[in-house]
């Protein structure tokens, strides 16, 4: 009976859903609105706060306006992305939606392979948070209150850094060798013959 019932809570581990939503605070902690810093390589190496944060930042690649003739950014855009870095995950989506310009199309080309790496890069630098994904196992993760198409996309995406990211963790465990320490005076009486000879380097 008692293997039955480990049997059929394994079976639950491996397939259960688990909703992540920061507004009504389920799994917030794996969400993009998550306090989760990190520096982002797409946005100049500036740390931010939140991956919502980076993304929304991001989202200048698709809005020429903010930068000058010579591709630089405007101080307007310097502002937007220093703001950006500091805010939650609300207020950076909020300040997001006021971003001018925008290139809807070529952000939307843009758009999936930018969060994919945002996140992996977010998870990659908070070993904590990255436990907690990876604690999840097997689960499908959804974001079943989202209404736009992150609905499907966002777990997506993270269901696949959960996947590439224990990958390399189980082979970095793999490559940490721990090397056998030898107490043995004699031993240690060679080594140091060895070391103090004048054939040593």
């Amino acid at each position: 009976q008692d293997r039955a019932a480990q049997s059929t809570q394994q079976t639950q581990q491996t397939s259960d859903t688990i909703n992540i939503y920061a507004g009504t605070n389920e799994n917030a902690e794996l969400s993009n609105f998550a306090k989760r810093p990190f520096v982002s390589e797409i946005n100049g190496g500036i740390t931010f706060n939140t991956v919502e944060g980076a993304f929304q930042a991001a989202k200048l690649i698709a809005s020429p306006s903010y930068f000058n003739e010579e591709g630089l950014p405007t101080k307007e855009g310097e502002k937007l992305v220093a703001d950006l870095s500091k805010a939650t995950g609300a207020q950076a989506k909020s300040i997001g939606r006021r971003i001018k310009g925008l290139d809807v199309t070529r952000w939307d080309n843009l758009s999936e392979g930018i969060m994919k790496d945002l996140i992996k890069q977010s998870f990659e630098q908070n070993p904590q948070a990255l436990a907690k994904l990876l604690a999840t196992g097997n689960a499908t993760l959804t974001h079943t209150q989202d209404k736009t198409k992150y609905r499907e996309l966002f777990p997506k995406i993270l269901m696949e850094v959960r996947q590439e990211l224990s990958g390399s963790q189980q082979e970095q465990q793999t490559n940490e060798v721990e090397y056998p320490v030898d107490t043995n005076p004699a031993a240690i009486q060679d080594v140091n013959e060895v070391l103090n000879s004048e054939s040593a380097i």
